[in-house]
């Protein structure tokens, strides 16, 4: 028996050494191949260094480094997945199972003496087994001790006395021992090896770390990029693998002893009273090996369980880094282009310089005023036929070529593309200790991708937008402030030109129109200065928002950061729907108001005049009565103020200038009708056309831009009557003057009209062909005949002040003999800025905007930057002259110019006039109401014209217009005509309409 023993030690011992031993060697060879790589990609990285000025290159190593890190990490660390029938020690159980094939079931043997005779580390229990089994042995064995007494009598041979034969379970006591027995003294050694594992990974995640950290501290600041202090040490890292391979190799060694000797003590006793054979029964061997795969496998799974929690923790660092460091890359690159193209364009602005240069000297190397006019009027057209559609242009469409706001998006797209590719799941743990298995309930899932787009990419984001509209409005600005420059030159020159044929006072035009090319080019070389601080500008923006998406990025490296972002996404999606009820109580909310106002309203207009008349009577109110000293005062210095304005910029401003087509605005719906009416007429069908619309609304604009769309074959004639023509004869008279005539009959005139070719005749004003009393409508009856009797020659287009209009409509229903009709209707308040700035453009001068008085500062104002404070400012002004304008051009240009405070250098200076308090217009007495509406109805009167459409003695309206005039209500022009004042305009037709004067 013990031959057989020995033999089945060699066999088993050679199993396990073959199978089992490898398990533990395979692991610790593998993962050390896996480390020397990792290391080999550490001395790449630790074999470089960057100064500040490399980081572009550093970057590009960096994310070789992490890619490469990562392609270990992921591969090696991934978890096994182990199953009850696929477990580390399958291999060597299966072998070990063919061995069990070829023993025997079981094997009889006598027993030992020891069986039967108590041992001292013998219980109590098998003590009194032994005693009671000698005894009963004994007791079987007497027949033949007495038949041996014989035998020795008779000198025979005695019968040997055996002790009792023992069954042993061979088969299935080898399997317990040597398949289960001994797996399961091997977990301690299991764990083991997977904690050198880890513990070894740890070590190289340490020195990752370490690089992290030097990686931030180089992007952060100025100091260089060194890592070469780092300790990587293969040798050593060898020699640990090679003593823990023999030290694991030992301990298996020991144990298999340890069992071997368990194994044949067994063998010794097994079917006896100390162990009975019952044990090693097929069922509970069966459940004996079912619960140590069971532990084994459990042990695996927590393995594989701290593996993949490593592996993510190690893993995410690597990825949130990766993408740190792409965007950090792609940013540069980016940074780069910006900076690139802004050097392309700030040079190709040179062109311009140069051919302005050219122009400025010529103008100054001319001195006579014949020659110099000449030339001028040659600069004029070479800008019209070169400067502007080829110079101007090429520089526009060079800029525009850049594509610099695509920049900012292939930047925004690529990083995009980069979240894309984060992960979905990674999987943390709270408990951080990687040399220890990790319970599956130890383990929560997140999402990084979830994480960076809830916390940190929706604010990047929002900076990326924030700067592609910078650089967008940057580009429109030196883009508009290019296409202007040819406008510029062209107004200042014609303006230079126009003094040649001016008697003006002090105004120069060599020096009008250098000043204005010296604007330009003192533009242009801010304009320069300005594109090549884009770049710098762009990153004040950006790398704020890159800034803070990199921090907050690297905290979700840090576990405890990660479950503080999801409780905030938690709380976030619980906001949300609350949000989302509130949203629902504000909008029902919201939609009572409305009623609740206008009840309030309605209530409060009925009860108005009961309370001011209970306060007029108690004394405790007191209206206003007069106008201010102050008031009155600004009112009547519009000349003045005007004087100390640059003639260019009176000039763009004055009233003379609104027929200028660059300058007309908006009216696309206006132009149609007008275009409709054109094309009917053509087909000979009756298409007259009114337009209406208040003093200063823009009707002259509107037919400017009109006629010079009409084709030059159609011979075009503009009629504006001056003064006030209310007789057939004045009006004949008016004709004969326009068209070079000497007719005195309408029958002449119709004949005229009708004759030679088709015609466009633009009569405007006719506000000044009636007046208000007896035979004072003649000339319009005299017109409505004309415009049926000369239709088909004749394309009549008449125009006429808002109010005039809706008198005569009523009065006479003027409006029946047009069927087109064209209301000057209200423009919107961005249109009427866009027509402000593109006049003001046009003068080449900057605009700067002085801060209000302190009692209009608001706080934050007052704390605003200057760049923040213009753009308040700017604000400001413009909601406070739309205010008062009210889509009204003239009032609106009136405003501009009155605003103007200062004016130096290249830089016009505005402030607002805020709010113009005109509450003692409600105290107007009738008489002055009676004759403003007079004035508002034709526009402008003279004195006598008030005093035979009043009916009041001379002395009585000289007294009423001298206290409207002095008060600055009306101004009183050269031909002696009173007008309103302009800049009350809107205030005092709003005061007649309440009154009933006019709708």
């Amino acid at each position: 028996m013990e031959e057989s023993i020995l033999k089945s030690r060699e066999s088993l011992e050679n199993i396990y050494r073959e199978k089992l031993l490898p398990v533990f060697n395979q692991r610790l060879e593998m993962h050390h191949t896996i480390i020397l790589s990792i290391q080999e990609v550490q001395k790449v990285l630790q074999s470089k260094t960057f100064t500040a000025s490399e980081k572009k290159d550093a970057l590009k190593s960096f994310i070789a480094y992490k890619k490469d890190l990562n392609k270990y990490i992921e591969n090696y660390f991934t978890p096994h997945k182990y199953t009850i029938s696929n477990h580390p020690f399958q291999e060597y159980h299966a072998v070990l199972d063919q061995y069990l094939e070829t023993l025997e079931e079981t094997v009889s043997r006598v027993q030992d003496s020891a069986r039967f005779y108590p041992d001292t580390t013998d219980t109590r229990t098998i003590k009194f087994k032994k005693y009671t089994k000698r005894t009963a042995f004994k007791l079987s064995k007497l027949p033949v001790r007495f038949a041996n007494i014989f035998r020795r009598l008779f000198k025979k041979t005695e019968k040997p006395i055996h002790y009792w034969k023992q069954t042993i379970p061979l088969k299935n006591l080898t399997q317990f021992y040597f398949k289960s027995e001994f797996t399961h003294r091997l977990l301690p050694l299991v764990n083991e090896a997977y904690k050198e594992i880890t513990a070894v990974t740890n070590m190289y995640w340490s020195i990752d770390y370490e690089i992290d950290k030097k990686i931030n501290s180089f992007l952060e600041g100025n100091e260089s990029f060194d890592v070469s202090s780092l300790s990587i040490a293969s040798l050593e890292l060898r020699v640990r693998i090679t003593d823990k391979i023999e030290a694991l190799s030992k301990k298996v060694d020991a144990i298999f002893n340890e069992v071997f000797t368990l194994y044949k003590d067994a063998i010794s006793k097994a079917d006896t009273v100390e162990l009975s054979k019952n044990e090693f029964s097929p069922q509970k061997l069966s459940e004996r090996q079912k619960q140590t795969e069971l532990l084994l496998l459990k042990n695996e799974q927590r393995w594989d369980s701290t593996y993949e929690v490593l592996k993510d923790d190690w893993g995410l660092d690597n990825e949130i880094y990766s993408i740190v460091f792409t965007i950090l890359s792609d940013y540069y690159s980016a940074k780069k282009q910006i900076a690139d193209r802004a050097v392309l364009i700030s040079t190709h602005l040179n062109t311009i310089v140069a051919y302005l240069n050219v122009i400025k000297n010529r103008i100054l190397e001319t001195d006579k005023g014949s020659e110099l006019k000449v030339m001028i009027k040659d600069e004029i057209e070479t800008i019209r036929k070169k400067f502007i559609p080829k110079i101007i242009v090429d520089s526009t469409t060079f800029i525009s070529s850049q594509d610099l706001p695509v920049v900012l998006t292939n930047f925004e797209s690529a990083i995009q593309e980069q979240l894309k590719n984060v992960s979905q799941k990674r999987a943390i743990s709270t408990d951080s200790d990687y040399l220890t298995p990790t319970k599956a309930s130890d383990i929560n899932y997140t999402s990084p991708s979830e994480l960076i787009n809830y916390e940190s990419w929706p604010l990047f984001s929002k900076k990326i937008n924030t700067a592609k509209i910078d650089m967008s409005v940057r580009i429109n600005e030196v883009v508009e402030t290019i296409e202007a420059f040819g406008q510029i030159i062209e107004f200042n020159l014609e303006s230079a030109l126009s003094l040649f044929d001016e008697k003006s006072i002090g105004d120069d035009p060599k020096t009008v129109a250098v000043d204005g090319i010296q604007r330009s080019l003192d533009k242009i070389t801010t304009l320069k200065q300005s594109v090549l601080e884009w770049e710098t500008t762009n990153h004040q923006i950006l790398y704020p928002g890159i800034d803070d998406f990199i921090k907050n990025s690297i905290a979700l490296t840090e576990t405890e950061n990660i479950y503080n972002i999801r409780l905030t996404i938690a709380k976030a999606k619980s906001v949300e729907k609350s949000k989302a009820l509130k949203q629902k109580v504000v909008t029902t909310i919201k939609n009572f108001i409305p009623i609740a106002l206008a009840t309030l309203r309605s209530t409060w207009v009925k009860s108005k005049g009961t309370i001011q008349g209970f306060l007029l009577r108690t004394g405790i109110y007191k209206p206003a009565t007069s106008i201010s000293k102050d008031l009155s005062e600004f009112l009547k210095e519009e000349k003045e103020a005007l004087e100390q304005l640059p003639f260019v910029y009176k000039r763009l401003f004055h009233s003379e200038t609104f027929t200028n087509e660059d300058l007309f605005v908006g009216r696309t719906q206006d132009l149609a009708t007008l275009n409709t009416a054109l094309e009917s007429w053509k087909r000979n069908r009756y298409a007259t056309v009114i337009i209406s619309g208040e003093r200063g609304s823009g009707k002259t604009s509107l037919l400017h831009s009109f006629i010079n769309t009409i084709p030059k074959a159609t011979k075009t004639y503009l009629l504006a009557p001056k003064d006030t023509l209310y007789t057939t004869q004045e009006f004949f008279a008016f004709l004969n003057q326009s068209f070079g005539q000497q007719y005195q009959t309408f029958e002449e005139w119709v004949t005229y009209f009708n004759s030679g070719s088709k015609k466009v005749v633009v009569l405007e004003n006719i506000q000044f062909l009636f007046v208000r009393k007896v035979n004072g409508f003649a000339v319009l009856h005299q017109i409505s005949e004309l415009l049926y009797a000369t239709h088909a020659s004749v394309l009549w287009i008449l125009t006429c002040s808002k109010y005039s209009y809706q008198y005569l409509d009523k009065s006479l229903q003027i409006s029946e003999h047009f069927p087109y009709r064209i209301d000057i209707d209200d423009i919107d308040n961005d249109t009427m800025t866009h027509a402000l700035l593109q006049r003001h453009k046009k003068s080449g001068y900057d605009l700067l905007f002085e801060e209000p008085p302190k009692e209009y500062m608001t706080k934050k104002l007052l704390k605003s930057n200057d760049k923040d404070k213009q753009r308040m400012l700017r604000e400001d002004f413009f909601k406070d002259l739309n205010k008062i304008a009210r889509s009204n051009s003239k009032i609106a240009f009136t405003y501009w110019l009155r605003s103007t405070t200062t004016v130096s250098d290249n830089v016009i200076t505005l402030r607002s006039l805020k709010s113009i308090d005109v509450t003692f217009l409600e105290k107007l007495a009738s008489n002055k109401l009676f004759i403003l509406h007079a004035i508002v109805l034709q526009e402008k009167l003279k004195a006598e014209e008030i005093v035979s459409l009043s009916g009041f003695d001379r002395q009585k309206v000289s007294r009423i217009i001298n206290s409207l005039y002095e008060n600055g209500l009306l101004t009183l022009d050269e031909e002696g005509y009173y007008n309103i004042n302009i800049l009350l305009y809107r205030q005092i037709t709003t005061l007649l309409r309440s009154k009933n004067f006019i709708y």
